[in-house]
């Protein structure tokens, strides 16, 4: 097993800049950006047009403060196609929407690390580009993050796979609002037609869910370091295949180390295959960065311990680790390439069944 370790002789401060980040007198500049990263971890972007884009999706989200209640955020948001829908969503719930991995997580296993050092934003703005990097050495993947020169604002964010691949970019293309209307939104407003409709990434107990999946549960016994879980879910997805049909039901697990996701789906072995079917006929966002279909190409077969096979299917955005029959249940593992390919099919490897929470 790797050891974590930090990076550099000035790990150790690094770390506790990001940990407490209001020791300015110890930190100096890297506290004021740690904690400008934190508060959009944390509260959100801030106001203006944003773009996000994913391996196979983008959208625009527009952001404005909400005139009457600090907690609450002014946001529209359009897919590609799509019009803009505009609501107001709470803070936190915008900012789990932008990226996944927890603030805590991610402070707990990325250091800051080099010089910061001027470098314009994709849209042209002055900024300052800072790159933070996991403490565990074998690994690289990054996370670049562009502040505003002069208010310290986060404009950019960019994560970055072990092979470089861009795995997730953050934009703001303006300061402009778009038609946010802040005298027809409020909190709660009539009827609650105003609140953003979100799905959340929040966990839910792994009690709950051994109760609501109508199959056994497995779930990996072995992580890799840093990695722990940050949400499980239970859906029925009624569009899956089609109208009118049994929904495919789904249980799903999150990991993540801050940064890096792996996801765990566990269901029957008609419900993956259903749901296979569809991703494989879904094609890559347009302007996506990774230019990657939603369902990577078979890779054969890959050994997973003396007693399991796994089904693989890879390129160089994603991997999809698939294996059926355990507990009488299939399981796909989805991630986007940031730890080796080794690490992945270890975690299958020590798939077992949960009875308790």
């Amino acid at each position: 097993m790797v050891r974590a370790r930090p990076r550099g002789p000035a790990a150790g401060l690094l770390v506790a800049c990001l940990l407490a980040p209001l020791v300015l007198a110890a930190c100096g500049r890297d506290v004021d950006r740690a904690s400008a990263l934190r508060a959009f971890l944390i509260e959100g972007p801030g106001s203006g047009t944003w773009e996000v884009q994913g391996l196979s999706a983008k959208r625009t989200t527009w952001i404005a403060p909400h005139p009457e209640d600090g907690a609450w955020l002014l946001k529209a948001e359009a897919t590609s196609g799509g019009d803009p829908r505009p609501c107001v969503a709470l803070r936190g719930t915008v900012a789990r929407e932008f990226l996944e991995g927890p603030w805590e997580l991610f402070a707990r296993n990325y250091v800051l690390v080099g010089p910061e050092r001027e470098e314009a934003t994709r849209d042209g703005a002055a900024a300052v580009h800072l790159r933070w990097v996991p403490r565990v050495e074998a690994r690289d993947t990054a996370r670049h993050v562009w502040f505003d020169a002069e208010t310290g604002e986060v404009l950019q964010i960019e994560d970055v796979a072990r092979e470089g691949q861009r795995v997730r970019g953050i934009y703001r293309v303006s300061t402009s609002t778009g038609r946010l209307d802040a005298e027809n939104m409020k909190p709660g407003g009539a009827g609650g037609q105003d609140i953003c409709v979100q799905a959340s990434i929040e966990s839910i107990p792994m009690k709950v869910l051994l109760e609501l999946a109508p199959f056994p549960l497995v779930a990996p016994r072995w992580l890799p370091a840093g990695y722990e879980r940050i949400a499980a879910r239970y859906e029925e997805l009624d569009d899956v295949r089609g109208e009118g049909v049994e929904p495919v039901r789904l249980a799903s697990l999150l990991y993540s180390d801050g940064l890096g996701l792996i996801s765990i789906g566990i269901g029957m072995g008609s419900d993956m295959d259903a749901l296979q079917e569809k991703l494989a006929a879904m094609g890559p966002g347009d302007g996506e960065p990774g230019g990657c279909p939603t369902l990577p190409p078979d890779a054969g077969p890959v050994a997973a311990g003396s007693e399991r096979m796994l089904r693989r299917r890879s390129d160089r955005c994603r991997t999809v680790l698939r294996l059926d029959g355990l507990e009488g249940v299939s399981v796909t593992l989805l991630c986007r390439n940031e730890l080796p390919g080794d690490d992945y099919v270890k975690v299958m490897e020590s798939l077992a069944r949960v009875t308790t929470p």
